[in-house]
Order: C-alpha cells, then structure tokens, then sequence
C-alpha cells in the first residue's frame, strides 16, 4: 500500500493575521511573518479541512482524515523568540460545533481523528512572537519513520546484497504530496536500487546531502537516474568527483563522459508517479542486456 504524506503550505493570506503585519513570501513557498505589536493569543494563520469553493474559490487547505485514525503532523517553522508559538488542532461535528481541541507546542505531535468529528482546522496561535520563518506542514499515518519527514529521503536499498552497480534514483515530491511506494522490489527485480525523495523545497541542498550519504556509505560506483527535468540540475555537483558513474535522464544519457541525446518520458511532472515500469525496462536492457 502507498503512503502519503500530505504537504501543506501557507499560500493564502485569507487566514492570516495581517494588521501590523510584515508579510514575505519566497519562491519556495517559505514564508517570513512578522509582526512586534500582535496580543498574544491572537491566531497568527489557520488551515481548514473544508471551503465553500463559491466564495474562498479555493480547494481545502488540510487533507481528508478517517475518523478513529492515528496522525502524526510535522510543522516545519521556527519562531522568535523559540518557544512563543501554540500549535492547536480543532475538530467539529457535522453541525460545525466544536468537539475537541488539542494545543501544543511541539513541532511533531500525534493524534487521534475523533470518532464523530467531519472537518477540523490547524493554527498557529500567538505567545508572545514576533518573527515566524515557515516552511510547511506535513501531515501523514502515525506509524512512519521520523526520517521521511526530511527534505531529502533515502528510502532502504532494494537488493543491497547484490554485487552490480547501484541504480540511485532521484524522484522530485509532488507539491503537495510525498509518496512511498510499495512495489518498487517488483520493477527493481534483482538489481541494486535506491530511491531518494527530494522535496520541492529541499531541492538546493540535495546535491550535498546525496554526496555526504555517497560518502558515508562509501560508494564510488553507481549508476545516476533523474526522473524530473528540474532535478538535472543536481547531476554536475553529484557527478563532478566521481570518475565510475553512469548518468540518465529524461533528456539525454551521459556515460563516460559523453553526452548523447536521447528521446526519454519518463515522467510526467503533473503526477506524482514516475514512470517505474519503463524505467524498470530501461535499467534491465542497460545492466541486464534485457528489453
């Protein structure tokens, strides 16, 4: 079964406090709040799980959640002062009226959807801040391990054992979704592979952290797969020191150095899935001389 982590940004300011507010936001969808003269327990932003579409002419910004169901949401902001934030999750019933509310301060919390409730808001509540810098909202199934919270995710190595040369494969996060897939031992097959999620906002620093784990794990040879036009990018800082490396994209294929043009759709950027059954294909014709 797929996994979802649902990623949640602060894209309206239809639910932000803004008198006496300075309001930046960046291409990565970060966002810069802040604001010296706010009352404490005034709500500085908030997220719906419903909206009349007539009226705000926007989707819902919070996920769908089964009732009785364990969460884990992961908040990834820093205020200033540390510490001056209440995080508060409000659940209603189907006449809207409030039936539970869970105030924290933690940037990662589990809990439970209540049983009767239909829709719910997230916000973060003033406590004497005055400058908040935030990245985004992760909402997902509470039994996940803390590491897929990263920007970059390295999922576990299918095939370790195996002695060809390892397929590391970079797959760009949806917007608004990280997906981890249940099937990829199937299109892996024998061979080697390692998927690493990178997420939109992660995309700058990824070429150092996939070094660092090349690095750590002491691999010298391996076989580099973009899956996303605006991950190619990343392959001349990962590929410049390192001699023993085979190079595809979508694009082009660069092996030993030379670049030859090559027609490749492997992906389509407007879903959330590459294409694992043509590159399943592809990397079984290059390592296995199967196609």
């Amino acid at each position: 079964m797929e996994q979802i982590i649902n990623q949640i940004y602060w894209e309206s300011i239809a639910n932000t406090y803004m008198y006496g507010t300075k309001l930046k936001k960046h291409v990565d969808k970060s966002v810069e709040f802040e604001n010296k003269m706010m009352a404490p327990g005034k709500e500085i932003m908030s997220w719906h799980s419903t909206n009349n579409y007539q009226s705000a002419k926007r989707v819902p910004d919070l996920p769908f959640l089964i009732n009785g169901n364990e969460y884990q949401i992961f908040i990834k902001a820093k205020a200033e002062p540390e510490n001056t934030c209440v995080n508060r999750l409000t659940f209603f019933d189907a006449q809207k009226d409030e039936i539970k509310r869970l105030d924290f301060t933690d940037t990662r919390y589990t809990f439970t959807f209540p049983k009767y409730a239909v829709s719910y808001t997230f916000s973060i509540v003033n406590a004497g801040c005055k400058k908040i810098n935030f990245d985004r909202i992760q909402i997902a199934d509470k039994n996940l391990p803390l590491k897929i919270w990263d920007d970059i995710y390295f999922n576990d190595v299918i095939n370790a054992e195996s002695t060809d040369t390892l397929n590391l494969i970079l797959v760009m996060d949806n917007i608004h979704a990280r997906k981890i897939w249940s099937k990829l031992k199937d299109y892996a097959g024998d061979l080697p592979w390692v998927v690493v999620n990178i997420s939109w906002q992660g995309r700058q620093k990824a070429g150092t952290v996939i070094k660092d784990w090349l690095a750590t794990h002491k691999i010298t040879k391996f076989r580099l797969i973009s899956t996303n036009t605006k991950l190619n990018r990343l392959i001349p800082d990962i590929f410049i020191n390192h001699f023993n490396v085979e190079y595809y994209d979508n694009n082009a294929i660069r092996s030993n150095n030379i670049l030859m043009q090559k027609d490749m759709t492997w992906y389509s950027e407007s879903i959330c899935d590459p294409d694992w059954l043509a590159i399943s294909k592809f990397l079984h014709k290059e390592c296995k001389g199967i196609g």
